[in-house]
């Protein structure tokens, strides 16, 4: 994770990087959800994904065809 990087911008941008174009919405809210999900426990606060930090390491989920 980088400064100014959400769940939201790390799911859109690794879905484009491995399909070599831009994500739909509805594509990024279903990895988006999956990289919540597998993060939650690794989060300052596990009720809010809202919050995470530069330094912080994020596993992400495989990509389901």
């Amino acid at each position: 994770m980088v400064r100014g990087e959400s769940f939201w911008s790390i799911a859109a941008d690794y879905l484009a990087e491995v399909n070599g174009q831009p994500p739909g919405d509805q594509a990024v809210l279903a990895y988006w959800e999956g990289l919540v999900a597998l993060n939650r426990l690794r989060l300052v606060d596990p009720s809010n994904a809202d919050l995470i930090y530069a330094d912080q390491v994020l596993i992400l989920p495989p990509i389901h065809p």
